[in-house]
């Protein structure tokens, strides 16, 4: 009977602990998605390519690339230069699924964009994007890996 007591014990202690562990990733990865929308109405290419991998897998029209951090900043860079974002926001809540063991997550992303391309005598560009991030926990942090995207002119 003690054994038994110590087992029922020992297996709640083990699921509070999972459950806050979920909770922490949870919100560690709701909190990236915040991340990227400052990163994105501020236009700060450092605090967005905070959360990348080294490599970053693009799929994207077709295609599959890869990308440096270097070569990431390059282009965020040169992407913030030429917009002024009026609206980068989420259509619908983001739905977030984590691998069994929580090292892995994939994140369904819906946002509304709307922006003026600087060039373009201020014409307002209005986009539904749909995207799907992979994310990697590597030493307690989660990662950016790949990002499947496509939108639809609004």
């Amino acid at each position: 009977m003690k054994r038994l007591s110590v087992y029922i014990l020992l297996s709640i202690v083990f699921i509070a602990c999972t459950a806050e562990h979920a909770d922490n990733d949870l919100a560690s990865l709701l909190s990236l998605q915040e991340q990227e929308q400052i990163a994105h109405l501020s236009k700060d290419v450092p605090l967005f390519l905070e959360m990348f991998h080294d490599t970053v897998c693009q799929i994207k029209n077709g295609t599959v690339s890869y990308h440096t951090k270097d070569e990431m900043s390059e282009r965020f860079t040169r992407y913030f230069g030429m917009v002024e974002f009026i609206k980068w926001q989420d259509s619908h809540p983001p739905v977030i699924t984590f691998s069994q063991d929580h090292t892995m997550a994939h994140i369904l992303v819906q946002k509304r964009v709307e922006l003026i391309v600087k060039d373009s005598a201020s014409t307002i560009e209005k986009t539904d994007f749909a995207w799907t991030e992979l994310w990697k926990k590597k030493q307690g942090r989660w990662k950016l890996y790949t990002v499947t995207s496509t939108d639809k002119p609004g």
